[in-house]
């Protein structure tokens, strides 16, 4: 599940105009705690924004997740890292125990100058940077997430020497790669300039080749996947389609702050609501709404994506397509 728990946002982002949605009936930390007791399922959670730490309740959230997701295997979230002081006190706030569940990425998408042009404002790469060393203090699976578009593309290599100067030990595989798309109901970037697929193909083939260059151990299922979507990312950015089967609406859905379903954050169709579901899922996911979205999804009639939330898992849903791994 990828659960946007807010909308609010402290950044102005080129590439993500959630910033200027006005947060409205977010569900709050009772419906939320109700609604994981109720779907107690999910392996895979992932809590996005906006800026989550801009609600006052994250930590509780995080705590109440980690204490009553029976199956969890990974608590994922992005921030963009400026609230570097909350992120820390939240953060350690939680058990060393429990703190290995959770992978955490800041968002980085340039050298300084152009990542703050691009944030929108000035001093977020320092911050970036800032919070991702202490994420890494404090035994967190952090990444630096870098968000391909017209806006940077071209610069993958500029931006790991700007961080390598700064921070010596950072290594590319604590570098994270994701394809810029258009979201009307999540990023409402609709008429976002697309980049030039021939300069992304091309970096996608530099950022794989910078991680083996730097003896990166071919058998670590983590850094194969990442090598494998960038990979399949060239295939998608040539013909803006699917490179595999999509398992949107049949391993994993997009919940909205107000409790909308969603298939994913691509496909701007409402499923449902939880508020209207009595906080199950079960009934959503049965409907025959959601049979025909699915069915939809199967025949690539869904607008086709590659963003590591949908990539990666239909890369697992794919393993035993040995023609993909080899």
């Amino acid at each position: 599940m990828t659960f946007a728990v807010t909308y609010q946002c402290n950044c102005r982002c080129k590439t993500c105009n959630i910033w200027q949605k006005r947060p409205r009936e977010e569900l709050s930390l009772a419906e939320i705690k109700t609604f994981i007791i109720r779907n107690n399922c999910f392996s895979f959670i992932s809590l996005t924004g906006g800026e989550i730490f801009l609600r006052a309740d994250i930590r509780d959230i995080f705590d109440f997740v980690l204490t009553n997701s029976r199956y969890l295997v990974v608590l994922q979230f992005p921030t963009n890292g400026l609230l570097t002081d909350e992120i820390k006190s939240v953060l350690r706030s939680i058990s060393v125990s429990k703190r290995s569940l959770i992978n955490a990425t800041v968002g980085l998408d340039g050298p300084p100058e152009l990542h703050d042009q691009i944030r929108g404002i000035p001093g977020t790469w320092e911050r970036a940077l800032e919070t991702f060393k202490i994420l890494k203090d404090l035994h967190i699976r952090a990444f630096l997430g870098m968000t391909i578009s017209s806006h940077n593309q071209g610069m993958l290599l500029r931006t790991y020497r700007s961080v390598k100067n700064e921070v010596p030990w950072v290594k590319p595989e604590d570098f994270h790669i994701n394809i810029a798309h258009i979201s009307p109901h999540f990023y409402a970037n609709e008429g976002m300039e697309m980049f030039d697929a021939e300069v992304v193909k091309k970096e996608l083939a530099e950022y794989v080749e910078l991680k083996s260059g730097a003896g990166n151990i071919a058998s670590c299922v983590a850094s194969l996947a990442e090598d494998k979507y960038a990979e399949l990312g060239k295939e998608y950015v040539s013909r803006f389609h699917s490179p595999l089967p999509c398992k949107a609406l049949n391993a994993s859905c997009f919940i909205d702050p107000e409790g909308n379903v969603y298939p994913c954050t691509i496909f701007d169709q409402v499923v449902g609501n939880i508020r209207d579901a009595e906080y199950c899922l079960k009934p959503i996911w049965e409907s025959p709404h959601c049979t025909e979205l699915y069915k939809q999804i199967q025949q690539q009639k869904c607008p086709q994506c590659w963003t590591p939330c949908e990539a990666f898992q239909a890369m697992a849903g794919s393993l035993l397509d040995k023609r993909l791994w080899i």
